[in-house]
């Protein structure tokens, strides 16, 4: 019999063997004679490979069921799949200006690291490659292995566990200090939307829709001389005005952000229980009632944790994986981090 879903050491189990396994594809590739476009494409494709096979490899082996667990046949409504896209959409408003004020920062203290991808902006074609490796892709791979294997086996420790530490362990991913702030962020909002919705397509979607305007936003730039200008008379502001704007707009983003949660939150309840399910909203009122609605929504719609919980009594599974994961990462991290502030 297959499990619904991997318990809390299962999980990181499966997050760590990916992650490392990542590190061996990008040692032993630089071994190779790629180099260049090739070296960067060949990594973006064969990585996120890796994270899909050790996810699928991973509930093999312990015997679970990645339908289930990955809710592929629960899915999400219309309305559901339509509210992400202004979620993902408001989320960069938000998160974005944030990281560019945390970057700065960083570099004020001596940081400076920019993100090296593959040119996705040279051609069509390099587009159209850049939309299928660097947004397709991971939208299925990261998605798989953070939210599908890491996020859910940790509900087995709690909510918090499953939702804060997968989207650390997210973040910690990318190997480098500027993307810290974002890929956090988003991360706690993917997390959430897959544990309330029982489902892994939230965060496909979102994940997919972050990337593709991230990559398009690069393709305007490079590509038309208005959006260059925009960016160039910007730039040219008192750098308090700058940091004013961004704030600004990460203030607007945040709190548009949480309301469209907080509706993708109702109108979930609302599926759940046309669909013959009981929800009793939480007795507090306000403010204290939408911040309850949140938590409490979680423990009555996701239905998995409770019966694992019944079934294995599942907080007394000892988790070394979770330790090993954290540790290997954030050892992975700071040497990466190091060796870009030292050189």
């Amino acid at each position: 019999m297959r499990a619904e879903r991997p318990d809390n050491n299962q999980g990181c189990v499966i997050f760590f063997i990916g992650y490392a396994c990542s590190i061996v594809l990008q040692v032993t590739l630089s071994f190779s004679p790629l180099e260049g476009g090739t070296f960067l494409w060949t990594y973006s494709f064969l990585v996120q490979a890796i994270f899909l096979g050790a996810t699928l490899i991973g509930f093999g082996i312990y015997r679970i069921s990645p339908v289930k667990t990955l809710g592929l046949k629960r899915g999400i409504s219309l309305s559901q799949g339509l509210l992400i896209i202004p979620i993902a959409l408001f989320s960069l408003l938000a998160f974005g200006p944030l990281a560019t004020l945390f970057s700065k920062l960083l570099s004020l203290m001596g940081y400076n690291y920019t993100p090296t991808y593959a040119d996705y902006t040279s051609s069509g074609g390099a587009f159209a490659l850049g939309i299928f490796g660097l947004c397709i892709m991971p939208a299925f791979g990261e998605e798989f292995l953070v939210r599908g294997a890491l996020a859910n086996g940790l509900k087995g420790k709690s909510y918090a566990h499953a939702i804060f530490l997968s989207a650390l362990l997210f973040a910690f991913m990318h190997s480098n200090a500027v993307q810290l702030v974002h890929q956090f962020a988003i991360g706690v909002i993917m997390a959430y939307l897959v544990i309330l919705t029982g489902s892994i397509y939230p965060s496909i979607i979102f994940h997919f829709l972050n990337n593709l305007v991230a990559i398009s936003v690069d393709l305007a730039l490079a590509k038309s001389s208005f959006i260059k200008g925009l960016s160039a008379s910007f730039l040219a502001l008192p750098e308090v005005g700058i940091v004013f704007i961004y704030l600004a707009m990460a203030l607007v983003g945040i709190v548009i952000t949480f309301l469209l949660v907080y509706l993708y939150v109702k109108v979930s309840i609302k599926r759940y229980v046309k669909g013959g399910g009981y929800y009793a909203p939480p007795t507090e009122k306000g403010i204290k009632g939408i911040f309850a609605t949140f938590s409490h929504a979680l423990e009555v719609l996701d239905d998995s944790r409770a019966e694992a919980m019944f079934v294995r009594g599942e907080k007394e599974v000892r988790s070394p994986g979770l330790y090993i994961s954290v540790g290997f990462m954030v050892l992975v991290w700071l040497l990466n981090v190091v060796s870009v502030w030292v050189s």
